[in-house]
């Protein structure tokens, strides 16, 4: 660089300043410099203001603080970065919008909601067990469940993960974490369209409710919005009836709900139902019921294991036991094993048990090597029992 005399320092360091901006814009995508506001240019060398250049919100910085807020996707987002004396930065996050429902709340579980949960039972249920275990939902039930499809459950469950709390009509969250931008600009993008996408939508919400039961692929979900949509608009439902049977646990409840007869060709989708997990509790003992009305050696495994602890009948129970004595696989073994004691059992079911875990181990394999042994002691004991292999070779044995 040549030197310049008779030039003074304040000149010659805004000819620095302009050449370094000059620079630094030309390495910069076309056209970026001039989206770029006015008052920015000074700090557009910080993470903090090109990630509010991109996001289009206005930054300003006082002292520690650097701060940036506005309007994206009709939201409104500020975004509030203090820098702390051990290097790290605080982020705190608010996006607010006005049409957000002021009664929804959304906000990771903790032992102190489980216990309130118990005395008022205020949180929204899903249908999806892993994301109704992990959030505690209050809100409009219809409208709510309206609005947790399968990809918004999706970015809610990582957004709370980080510690994002919803209520108010508005997102926060606040972090500490290293001082710098990286991810930032990523993690900003996807909770304001986290927030737009909670906004109430136009349309019936039975409608929407029916659309979620077609597109979502999780059956319990899919199950709670038909029901959801059944209290709104029965008629609704039913026109789409064709379309919801696709769902064992659908098909299901439209037989309860309309008092319909079990037929045969139904039978196969109520097996399929008791067996998912997802299965409403108050109808596992009605469908278990019906299933008990049709020859047993149709059912599956899972369903035989469901029916064994839904059913109280000893004369079903025993033979549910050699059903499973056949086909049946682990699940069952741990009620097997506790209906094959009892003082007032009957020795009929207790001796169907007792063969039925030996069958099962037999074919499934024990957990360790060895022999596993079944064996009664008494008529309020007995259990199942891991003893040592003999010659080496591993086998089920029932003694008495």
């Amino acid at each position: 660089m040549a030197i310049v005399r008779g030039v003074s320092d304040r000149e010659k360091q805004r000819w620095q300043d302009r050449e370094s901006r000059r620079r630094f814009d030309q390495q910069r995508k076309p056209g970026a410099a001039r989206r770029r506001g006015k008052g920015q240019r000074g700090s557009a060398f910080s993470p903090f203001f090109r990630i509010a250049d991109r996001l289009g919100l206005k930054a300003h910085k006082n002292g520690d603080t650097s701060v940036m807020e506005g309007t994206r996707h009709t939201a409104q987002v500020k975004v509030v970065r203090t820098r702390t004396g051990t290097g790290r930065a605080r982020w705190q996050v608010t996006i607010h919008h006005d049409r957000m429902a002021p009664d929804l709340a959304l906000a990771p579980e903790s032992v102190f909601k489980r216990m309130r949960k118990l005395f008022t039972g205020d949180d929204l249920q899903t249908g999806d067990k892993a994301f109704d275990d992990a959030v505690h939902i209050t809100g409009s039930p219809a409208e709510t469940l309206a609005l947790l499809r399968a990809g918004v459950r999706k970015d809610l469950g990582r957004a709370l993960d980080s510690g994002a709390v919803i209520r108010n009509q508005a997102l926060t969250l606040d972090i500490d974490m290293d001082y710098g931008g990286r991810g930032w600009f990523t993690r900003l993008r996807r909770l304001t369209s986290l927030v737009v996408a909670l906004l109430p939508r136009s349309g019936p919400v039975e409608q929407r409710l029916i659309r979620n039961a077609l597109a979502d692929t999780h059956p319990g979900t899919r199950l709670a919005n038909v029901r959801a949509a059944w209290q709104l608009a029965p008629e609704s439902v039913l026109e789409r009836r064709d379309h919801l049977g696709q769902c064992p646990l659908i098909v299901a409840w439209f037989l309860h709900e309309l008092d319909e007869t079990v037929e045969p060709a139904h039978l196969r989708d109520l097996d399929a139902a008791v067996a998912d997990p997802e299965f409403p509790a108050d109808l596992r003992a009605w469908a278990c019921g019906e299933l008990a009305e049709a020859p047993m050696a149709s059912r599956s495994a899972g369903a035989l294991a469901v029916m064994l602890a839904s059913l109280d009948a000893t004369d079903v129970r025993i033979e549910i036991a050699r059903q499973l004595e056949q086909r049946g696989d682990r699940r069952a073994v741990e009620l097997l094993v506790e209906l094959s004691s009892g003082l007032f059992r009957s020795s009929q079911l207790k001796e169907a048990a007792r063969r039925a875990v030996a069958s099962i181990m037999r074919r499934t394999g024990s957990e360790q090597e060895g022999t596993l042994t079944l064996t009664s002691a008494g008529e309020a004991e007995g259990g199942l029992s891991d003893v040592g292999a003999v010659d080496g070779v591993g086998e089920v044995s029932l003694s008495e």
